[in-house]
């Protein structure tokens, strides 16, 4: 019975010995695990910052795009309106009395303009602004011819008088080419316009018999 019970005790020790062993790798593994799902659950950390970091990182990039186009947006605005005041200007010499100096440097702030839209609408002031000095100048020589004409005071050549010079009027390159076409899109000088006018409602108005002499001394002054 004793060495019965020995050799059970045996067996239970050394199935003791197999079970602690056995323990001993578990809780071996069991470290292991615990020291993995640490590493685990701090790069599941990092990972989730990180997110966080990204997620940040592509708000700022998207805010930064935005105030770009805001600044861009404004920036073209700003010079949309600085362009339409340089062009606005120049074709607001065009209701003066033509002045080199002036017109020189409405044209050379007119290069400067880069908004297609302003471009495109005052387009033709350029050329306009070119010609003025000469288109200004041929009116002066025609009135001052109608003002030099000894057929000014003859009463008997009112209406050829009246006819003369309405028709060199009509027929200057200025007002066939650019008066007569102002209502069709053609721009004109508006300066010149009231100067045309104006003379030629004198000459309506001409009578020597009255001894209501046309006078274009005024108009000439303007010019």
């Amino acid at each position: 019975m004793f060495d019965k019970l020995r050799s059970d005790a045996q067996n239970w020790n050394d199935s003791t010995n197999v079970l602690l062993d056995s323990c001993s790798k578990l809780n071996s593994e069991i470290s292991i695990l615990r020291e993995t799902i640490t590493s685990l659950n701090g790069e599941i950390e990092n990972n989730q910052n990180l997110s966080k970091i990204i997620t940040k990182k592509d708000s700022l990039i998207n805010a930064l795009k935005d105030q770009h186009e805001a600044d861009s947006s404004s920036i073209v605005n700003v010079h949309m309106q600085l362009d339409s005041v340089i062009a606005r200007y120049a074709n607001g010499r065009l209701y003066f009395k033509y002045d080199s100096v002036r017109i020189d440097i409405c044209l050379n702030e007119f290069e400067s303009i880069k908004t297609p839209s302003v471009k495109e609408r005052f387009s033709q002031v350029p050329n306009l602004l070119k010609n003025y000095g000469d288109y200004s100048s041929q009116l002066k020589l025609l009135l001052q011819t109608a003002q030099d004409d000894p057929d000014r005071r003859a009463k008997n050549k009112a209406d050829e008088y009246r006819k003369k010079y309405s028709d060199l009027i009509y027929n200057s390159f200025y007002y066939s080419n650019y008066y007569a076409k102002k209502n069709s899109g053609t721009w004109s000088i508006p300066y010149l316009n009231n100067v045309i006018e104006v003379a030629l409602s004198i000459l309506k108005a001409h009578n020597p018999g009255k001894y209501d002499y046309v006078n274009f001394n005024p108009l000439i002054e303007m010019l």
